[in-house]
């Protein structure tokens, strides 16, 4: 099968870039060149030096987000109008551009069939892409969201969460790399998350939990996702004389592989109900060996129950730094607690390995690349 995979026009893929969407296509494009398909990937050219890849890669030229909508989706027709003319033939074209199922009406014949990935909760789009002979996304409640903005498409939405590489993530931390009583929290660092909500639950907490600090990992540039310059300073100001550390984002999966696995427990407080997609930082920590805390989001629920690979809390209404904090205390001190939820989100997690769902992925290009009845 020839397999064209087009990357969104803002994040180059690995090593240059970090989004979790090109980390993932990239991955899979490499287990399907290895099973023995032509592979494609056009993307943002990731600059001079940049390693080679198993498969064909046709670097094109990307943008830089402004974090402005209607901005931004002028930079991404340019950039589809540039994907549609350099896609090679092919059976199958997987699109991440806002607009490439639009640039392609008119090319269908020479790129085969299309797959639209939906990574976020749609915002009135899905209509656009009526063409698309399917539909893929990550969790349920965006493809319920996917079905009822375009009841069209409802007979052709499939459901695959990412694929983790549990075989990096995986290890155990070598001798004096743990950090006991480190919470880590992994992500961009922006309103939506919930940092501010974890900072003021790390405070109560850490009153009850001496020696405990935080982590935060993750981009706070708005052209990354970011909130931008201004909200980082206010989290920073707020975590003042607090053990909080801001990290910068870690694009190499090795490295922040063994920053997961410095850590004590993660938590993922996204306040996001339509935003949050997947969480796959969550399943990383969880293959890393990490009980994990999570607000109470539906997306979560696909492959995560409180009580079981960590905790889930009520992220609702006035009580919820109290709660928060509660959990981050449980997971810190009660340590039969925090090595049970390791073990069971160790083997979740496990369902997700990248050598276990490559092979469903395949199966649905391919049942998207067959001809209809």
């Amino acid at each position: 099968m020839r397999i064209a995979i087009v990357l969104g026009p803002f994040h180059a893929p690995p090593p240059a870039g970090y989004g979790a969407v090109e980390k993932v296509w990239w991955q899979l494009a490499g287990e399907f060149a290895r099973a023995g398909h032509t592979v494609n990937v056009v993307a943002k050219d990731r600059g001079p030096g940049a390693p080679p890849a198993p498969f064909g890669v046709t670097p094109l030229a990307g943008a830089t987000a402004t974090g402005r909508i209607a901005i931004d989706l002028v930079k991404d027709f340019a950039y589809a109008l540039r994907a549609a003319r350099a896609l090679p033939e092919s059976d199958v074209v997987v699109s991440n551009s806002f607009w490439l199922p639009v640039a392609l009406r008119t090319a269908r014949g020479r790129n085969g069939r299309l797959v639209v990935h939906v990574g976020r909760f749609p915002k009135g789009q899905m209509r656009l892409y009526r063409n698309a002979d399917l539909v893929h996304t990550v969790s349920t409640p965006v493809a319920e969201a996917i079905r009822a903005e375009c009841p069209a498409l409802a007979g052709r939405i499939a459901v695959l969460g990412y694929p983790v590489d549990v075989a990096t993530f995986g290890g155990a931390a070598a001798d004096g790399e743990k950090r006991a009583g480190e919470l880590l929290y992994v992500g961009r660092i922006h309103p939506e998350k919930g940092l501010d909500l974890l900072l003021r639950a790390f405070r109560v907490a850490a009153a009850r939990c001496p020696g405990a600090t935080l982590a935060i990992v993750g981009p706070s540039e708005a052209r990354a996702g970011g909130g931008g310059a201004d909200y980082l300073r206010t989290l920073q100001a707020q975590a003042r004389g607090l053990p909080v550390a801001f990290e910068a984002p870690i694009p190499d999966e090795s490295r922040l592989a063994l920053r997961y696995r410095q850590a004590s427990a993660f938590c993922y407080p996204s306040l996001a109900a339509r935003g949050e997609t997947f969480g796959r930082s969550v399943l990383e920590a969880m293959a890393a060996g990490l009980p994990c805390i999570v607000s109470d989001l539906a997306c979560f629920a696909d492959f995560m129950e409180n009580g079981r690979e960590g905790l889930v809390f009520d992220h609702r209404g006035a009580d919820a730094e109290a709660r928060l904090a509660d959990a981050i205390v449980r997971v810190l001190t009660d340590a039969p607690f925090a090595h049970a939820a390791s073990e069971r989100g160790r083997e979740r997690a496990a369902g997700y390995a990248l050598e276990r769902m490559a092979p469903r992925y395949l199966a649905m290009l391919e049942g998207a690349a067959r001809p209809p009845d």
